[in-house]
């Protein structure tokens, strides 16, 4: 068996409506992207690639939310 990954694509508004949630949704972006990586291999997965990171945190940056 070999660790097999998906990519999942979230859609992320820049500008949430309200901003409490907008915090909520992208302090959760910010667990399984970083943190939470560290979950994938006892479950057989892989970690996501340190430039796709990156680029995912790049792109969290522009997402305006309550508190960040």
């Amino acid at each position: 068996a070999y660790p097999i990954s998906g990519l999942t694509f979230l859609l992320v508004p820049t500008t949430p409506k309200d901003m409490s949630k907008g915090a909520k949704v992208k302090d959760f972006i910010e667990y399984i992207i970083g943190a939470g990586q560290d979950a994938t291999e006892p479950l057989h997965y892989s970690k996501l690639p340190a430039s796709l990171v990156q680029i995912d945190k790049g792109l969290l940056d522009k997402v305006q939310a309550a508190g960040h």
